[in-house]
């Protein structure tokens, strides 16, 4: 009951149009009632260098219950540098408590300390005991990696932190030596570890010959107090949400849209309110790809809209531990910048990461009527295409107007026009429709359906996929900010050594699996690269007592 309370506290609250509302007495009440989060990440490291990836598997637990929250369905990563400002913000979709990332370290963060943080929007309503945090180390060569004598007899500071303990009942089994390019196995044993529904992740990767900040040890059994008495955020119990303000240049007499560009997964038609404001919640808001938001004008409006900020944590004082690097340092810090940079010129062969088709297109349940247009005479213009290919489809001249229809349909007059999109663009009317060239379209796809969309019924929809990346349409529409839209979920690369490849080789992360499940027994198997020394295998994950752990053993590459 305590937590249905503030779910129907969230959804009245909603109406308002705000992830912010006033605390009244009666709220408060409720909110001192209702769960409280904490949010853990299992990391692959804690010391970077540009271009590597910090992968990572984030846990939000109901703190009383020690149990998956299912209150908050999106969480954030934040990082902050010495001097405490944010300098990234990531938005991530939470599955019964449960998501997967990855962080790209970019060639613009300077040598130093950096804090990682983890949150919910409803956490940023109590003190931050139960908010996730931890010190990570960035090595940039090629910016202010300042080199110490290490005649100077200069100690590092000490650092009071207390590493992650690891789990009994989780045992790894591996050989201890391997060769370069050979496959490993690896056997994990948990016959008394009661896992709890969250996956665990497996991380293999050489361990760090620079110095690097421990994994933080977890008490995640604190009380946190409500931090302020005049509002409150609201939990995102339905999922990510998109706000802002629509300027007059955006009238109500024309049709808004949000629509994922290339993928069509997404289109939703946007409510605003008088003044403007508008607020979208939809899972499928992910940066798979470019996101935008058009009226009925071809043009680009950027100025014309202003976008909410994501919630951030307020000053969060820590001290950073980081000290100059040791003149001994050197060799190593070479010789891994140029790992780095040979694995960056074979990206395209190996990919880091790669995304998960969902299928979410918006039309995914309806059939089609696809037209290759490779396979037939190419006409210049759509028009033509239309008259000698798209038998399925009618141009029809109402009130000096061209109107673009689907002859199947029975003639409604409550129905709209057929719904045009090109690549994810909602094309008004027939008039811009027709000044594109038809040669820059590959695939015409008619849906003889009627659609239903922010209340309106459409006479079908006629999707085409284009195969120019600078056509013109592509302009149309504002595009949303990139960091306010939701990480989608990856499947991460692994290289196979079976077959015989030139290719060079100099991984340092062997392996990265964020969704493994552990009953009895299980085996995964990689190879190693190119690279020799000490690498570790770590098993990261929450137990059955909602407690992290961090589990490792090691094992040697030689040449």
């Amino acid at each position: 009951m305590k937590k249905i309370s503030i779910i129907l506290l969230f959804i009245c609250s909603f109406q308002t149009y705000s992830q912010q509302v006033a605390l009244t007495t009666e709220l408060n009440k409720n909110v001192q009632s209702s769960p409280i989060e904490r949010v853990w990440l299992g990391i692959n490291n804690s010391s970077f260098f540009p271009s590597e990836y910090l992968y990572f598997n984030l846990y939000c637990l109901d703190n009383k219950l020690n149990k998956p929250s299912d209150l908050s369905k999106v969480a954030y990563i934040s990082i902050r540098d010495s001097n405490n400002k944010t300098i990234l913000t990531k938005r991530v979709a939470l599955d019964n408590g449960f998501a997967q990332g990855e962080v790209f370290i970019s060639a613009d963060l300077k040598t130093g300390s950096y804090q990682l943080l983890g949150y919910t929007q409803w956490m940023l309503n109590f003190s931050p005991e139960l908010i996730y945090t931890q010190e990570l180390y960035v090595i940039n060569p090629y910016t202010n990696a300042k080199l110490r004598n290490d005649s100077l007899e200069q100690e590092d500071k000490n650092v009071s932190s207390k590493e992650l303990s690891s789990s009994s009942s989780v045992q790894l089994s591996l050989n201890e030596n391997y060769s370069t390019r050979e496959k490993v196995t690896i056997s994990i044993k948990s016959e008394d570890y009661k896992a709890t529904n969250l996956p665990l992740s497996i991380s293999v990767r050489k361990v760090n010959d620079l110095k690097a900040p421990y994994f933080e040890a977890v008490d995640q059994y604190k009380s946190p107090k409500l931090l302020r008495n005049d509002s409150i955020w609201l939990p995102e119990h339905r999922g990510a949400y998109l706000s802002g303000n629509l300027s007059n240049q955006y009238p109500d007499s024309l049709k808004t849209f949000i629509s994922q560009i290339s993928g069509n997964q997404l289109i939703r038609k946007i409510e605003r309110e008088k003044n403007g404001d508008f607020v979208l919640i939809n899972q499928q808001l992910t940066d798979d790809f470019p996101i935008k938001i058009q009226d009925g004008s071809p043009y680009n409006k950027e100025n014309e809209i202003q976008f909410n900020a994501l919630p951030q944590l307020n000053q969060y004082n820590w001290k950073p531990t980081f000290t100059p690097l040791k003149e001994s340092d050197k060799s190593q810090i070479i010789k891994r910048s140029l790992y780095n940079q040979i694995e960056n010129n074979y990206l395209e062969f190996k990919p880091d990461s790669l995304r998960i088709d969902s299928n979410t297109h918006f039309l995914k349940y309806l059939s089609s009527i696809d037209y290759d247009l490779k396979e037939y005479t190419r006409f210049a213009s759509i028009k033509e295409t239309f008259k000698e290919l798209i038998v399925q489809v009618s141009v029809d001249q109402i009130d000096n107007k061209e109107i673009v229809k689907i002859k199947q349909l029975y003639s409604n007059p409550t129905y709209l026009n057929a719904l045009l999109l090109m690549d994810g663009i909602v094309i008004p009317n027939a008039t811009q429709l027709f000044t594109y060239d038809a040669r820059d379209i590959d695939k015409i796809s008619v849906y003889p359906h009627p659609i239903v969309l922010g209340g309106d019924t459409y006479n079908g929809a006629i999707l085409f996929s284009g195969n120019n990346p600078i056509a013109n349409y592509l302009e149309r529409g504002t595009t949303v900010p990139k960091g306010l839209l939701v990480s989608s979920i990856k499947s991460y690369y692994k290289q196979d050594h079976s077959l015989k490849s030139n290719l060079p080789d100099y991984r340092q992360q062997l392996l990265w699996n964020p969704n493994v499940s552990i009953n009895d027994n299980y085996t995964t198997s990689f190879y190693t690269s190119d690279v020799s020394g000490t690498f570790e295998v770590s098993i990261q994950g929450i137990d059955s007592n909602g407690k992290p752990f961090r589990t490792l053993t090691f094992f040697e590459v030689t040449d």
